[in-house]
């Protein structure tokens, strides 16, 4: 399910479970308060709704937060200063005399 695909569960879900206030007449009212009709349309906006709501904040709402979490405050197209960077100081740890050809490093 994609982003707009889960936005149209979720109006679909709301214009679902408004229906029946919102044409009173399509929906006669039967033995239960309101008949089974309207509690049937009513039930399934809601699902659709909740289905296309928690696809929203599972797969957009908590992506945003891990993100804004994550965020260390430079932007990704930062220039680095390549002058801080920490390299290894090999030649500090293995004499230079050890990297002779026909001799191993120890």
């Amino acid at each position: 399910m994609s982003t707009l695909n889960a936005i149209g569960f979720v109006i679909c879900g709301l214009v679902m479970a408004m229906l029946p206030f919102m044409m009173p007449h399509a929906f006669p009212a039967g033995s239960l308060p309101g008949g089974t009709s309207t509690l049937w349309v009513e039930f399934m906006g809601w699902v659709n709704g909740l289905i296309g709501g928690m696809f929203l904040v599972i797969e957009r709402g908590l992506v945003f937060v891990r993100h804004q979490l994550v965020w260390n405050g430079i932007p990704p197209d930062a220039v680095v200063d390549e002058s801080k960077i920490v390299r290894p100081a090999l030649p500090l740890v293995l004499p230079v005399e050890s990297l002779r050809p026909g001799r191993l490093a120890a």
